[in-house]
């Protein structure tokens, strides 16, 4: 396997028994490479938060719910 496939695993395995998941910055992009942004509301750094939807994801402005 890999560097890039284990890098798109490692949140894939833990994603399966974790109640939230979070990630700092462009972070969501990983997130989206490990298919878990497909149908979800997602947010990053600005330039980048045009790609979310590369990976199925509703690219929103902010951290909406979570204060």
């Amino acid at each position: 396997m890999d560097g890039d496939s284990r890098l798109r695993n490692w949140p894939r395995t833990h994603a399966q028994t974790a109640r939230v998941i979070f990630s700092v910055c462009t972070g969501a992009l990983l997130l989206g490479a490990a298919g878990l942004l497909d149908g979800r509301r997602a947010t990053t750094q600005w330039a980048s938060k045009e790609l979310l939807a590369l990976y199925g994801a509703d690219a929103i402005d902010a951290r909406e719910g979570y204060q």
